[in-house]
C-alpha cells in the first residue's frame, strides 16, 4: 500500500501487507488511521502518523474475504 501526502506531493512510508490481495481501504475522517481488508478475512488498522506504530492492529474472525470498510 502506498500512502501519499497530498500537501507535499510525496509518498510517505510504504505499508507492507503480505497476506494476499487487498480488496478495500478506508481512511479515518481525521486522516490518522488507515484500515485495510482483503482476501485473508483480516482487517488491519494502520497508524499513519510519521512517528506512529509501525505494525498494524489486527482484527481476525471474519468467515470470508473483507470486501468493504468504512469509518
Amino acid at each position: 500500500i502506498h500512502v501519499w501526502d497530498d500537501d507535499r506531493r510525496e509518498r510517505t512510508r510504504p505499508i507492507s501487507v503480505s497476506a494476499g490481495p487487498i480488496h478495500c481501504l478506508a481512511a479515518s475522517p481525521d486522516g490518522k488511521l488507515l484500515a485495510s481488508g482483503g482476501a485473508d478475512g483480516v482487517v488491519r488498522l494502520w497508524d499513519l502518523a510519521p512517528d506512529g506504530r509501525s505494525t498494524p492492529w489486527v482484527f481476525e474472525g471474519h468467515e470470508g474475504a473483507v470486501l468493504s470498510l468504512a469509518f
